[in-house]
């Protein structure tokens, strides 16, 4: 046996479908919505980029912190104010709905009550890249899975906010459209 026959494969392995792909250059359209529009508090959903089966968006959370401001006493909490690893009536809860029924809730992400033997079934929403601090946040999210026809719903909620359920709708022809601009430059492993 030669030293290099002991060598890993140096093919890239198959990454989860249901995971954000690397090797694509997304589309990105239009999105600016307030989910939240208070004096002491705003959340708003920005930055929409299409994957060919699926799509990401930015919410921000801000918290007004001026010395004389109306939110002076409120600091976010250390934890994400984002629901991603629990649903909790203090963090803000976001869902995805398609025009068939079918539903998944951040929080959720890929859990095991979603699995098949092939893995979870779309749509599947997840937070991904996020960060902030006591006044503000920024919480990516992922949705894997687009509808064949129809608009796709987020659906959101912050109970301890005093934000009842409220949804906005994304176009889905748009989306579609925008899936079959996308640039793939790495296409993902074949199934073996």
């Amino acid at each position: 046996m030669d030293y290099s026959d002991s060598m890993p494969d140096p093919r890239r392995p198959r990454q989860p479908r249901w995971l954000r792909p690397q090797g694509v250059m997304p589309v990105g359209l239009p999105l600016g919505h307030f989910l939240v529009r208070s004096p002491q508090l705003v959340v708003f959903a920005d930055g929409l980029r299409v994957f060919p089966a699926g799509f990401e968006f930015t919410v921000h959370v801000r918290r007004d912190r001026r010395p004389d401001g109306p939110g002076r006493g409120d600091a976010l909490d250390w934890m994400p104010p984002i629901a991603q690893d629990r649903g909790s009536a203090d963090q803000l809860r976001l869902g995805v709905l398609f025009p068939d029924g079918r539903r998944a809730v951040a929080h959720e992400g890929w859990s095991v009550e979603r699995r098949t033997p092939d893995g979870p079934q779309p749509p599947v929403i997840s937070a991904e890249d996020g960060g902030g601090s006591e006044d503000h946040w920024d919480q990516g999210f992922w949705v894997w899975g687009l509808p064949e026809e129809g608009p796709v719903t987020i659906v959101h909620s912050w109970p301890a906010e005093g934000l009842t359920e409220s949804r906005f709708e994304l176009d889905g022809d748009a989306l579609r459209a925008a899936a079959a601009e996308t640039v793939v430059f790495w296409p993902e492993p074949a199934d073996e």
